[in-house]
């Protein structure tokens, strides 16, 4: 898909002349959908009773499409000061988390005692009941090896594998003893492993913050992450620069990183960015999924500052015209369609590396997690796009970049650059 203008006359005028073209022919669809839904959900009472149900919203069961070589599951990953006893956080899921009420009554994480499975074609909760044992999603590694950087890399391509339908795909998982560099002390992790049905990232941090404290061979996939970036320093430059959103200056860094690293012709002139939003406010009563996407392109040809300026406005515009409301709809629109198919008292999160699904051909996925007055910028790429020292590199470059801004606008460098500021 190209990049699209998305404000203006003209593609207005584009917009209701395909509405008026496609539209009848799109709701007749959707109409006859509604009713194959209807004979399908009798058909599963009659069959399985009330064990089986189809999802209800289209933005969880769109996560039921597989394809080769994408991604389901989402991985995150707490880096913790002290040992995390496995009992504690079986007690604490058990005692807090799966009994969570709502104000109305309703169990708030009753979802997680469902595993998602596929009937005639479309995606449904199966509820597993009294065979529902924690024990199946609470484990510890071995306690007496101290696993590496890339050790963990290896586990982390393991864990974003689909996980069976016989149990509800989710599980937290203890490594007691990690080294990130040869020059740290062992830490501990602690990793939550979820199908992005369940829920998206928002919600996920939501349920941390309120319960627990705290076509040839396929190409594979390799994980980086950054240093921690003080959040004072992103603050200096956002001032300086008339505050450009957090996603542009990761952008931005990224691509400055990858023109240091790669040789000359390997980052493109245009490259086309998609991010992600959420639909606020989130219900506190129940995971969710609520995301929308918006594209808009940048010119890697630019200097940064200037290149940061742009990219805020074409990510404006890109926010004001129809992506949002387009994708969240369609999102929850098309998953309604057939398918093929524990932080406790005991320690302090230091760090966390988060790692989202990709379900689609992006090549490049980076996400970014606001922690304890630092950030910490993680990314996930594809073989055919770079190699795995290519990606590091990349990565471990961006936090030197970002000091390097802070220490040129500190200097006045860049003065008057951004003296008109850009109206929404």
């Amino acid at each position: 898909m190209g990049y699209l203008e998305t404000n203006g006359l003209p593609q207005l005028l584009i917009s209701l002349t395909a509405y008026i073209l496609f539209g009848p022919g799109f709701l007749f669809l959707v109409t006859i959908n509604e009713l194959a839904r209807l004979f399908v959900s009798i058909r599963l009472r009659v069959n399985y009773g009330e064990y089986i149900s189809l999802i209800p919203y289209g933005s969880e069961a769109i996560w039921a499409l597989k394809r080769p070589n994408r991604t389901t599951m989402s991985v995150a990953i707490f880096k913790i000061d002290k040992q995390l006893p496995l009992e504690r956080v079986k007690q604490t899921l058990n005692d807090v988390v799966l009994p969570a009420k709502s104000s109305n009554g309703d169990q708030v994480y009753l979802k997680l005692k469902n595993t998602l499975v596929v009937k005639y074609g479309y995606a449904c909760w199966k509820k597993i009941g009294e065979k529902f044992n924690l024990d199946e999603h609470v484990r510890s590694l071995p306690g007496d090896k101290v696993y590496s950087k890339a050790e963990l890399k290896k586990l982390i391509n393991d864990w974003f594998q689909d996980m069976s339908e016989e149990r509800p795909q989710w599980e937290f998982i203890i490594v007691p003893r990690f080294v990130d560099n040869a020059d740290e002390s062992e830490t501990c992790l602690f990793i939550c492993r979820i199908h992005h049905a369940y829920m998206d990232g928002m919600c996920f941090a939501m349920m941390f913050w309120t319960e627990l404290p705290l076509n040839g061979s396929p190409p594979c996939a390799y994980y980086a992450w950054t240093k921690l970036i003080d959040v004072e320093v992103i603050r200096e430059i956002r001032k300086k620069l008339n505050n450009p959103s957090l996603t542009s200056l990761i952008v931005n860094a990224y691509v400055a990183a990858a023109k240091e690293v790669l040789p000359v012709g390997r980052v493109p002139d245009l490259l086309r960015v998609m991010e992600l939003c959420a639909f606020l406010p989130y219900p506190i009563d129940c995971l969710q999924n609520r995301i929308a996407t918006f594209y808009y392109g940048i010119n890697s040809l630019q200097p940064d500052f200037e290149r940061i300026s742009a990219t805020k406005k074409e990510s404006w515009k890109a926010m004001t015209g129809p992506w949002i409301p387009t994708t969240y709809s369609l999102i929850r629109l098309f998953g309604r369609f057939p398918t093929r198919a524990i932080l406790m008292d005991s320690g302090t999160a230091l760090e966390l590396i988060g790692f989202p699904a990709n379900p689609t051909d992006t090549g490049t996925l980076i996400f970014c997690a606001s922690y304890n007055n630092s950030i910490k910028i993680t990314g996930q790429t594809r073989s055919d796009y770079l190699t795995e020292k290519e990606f590091e590199d990349i990565l471990e470059r961006i936090p030197g970049i970002i000091h390097e801004w802070a220490h040129k606008l500190k200097d006045d460098e860049v003065e008057g650059i951004f003296d008109v500021p850009i109206n929404p």
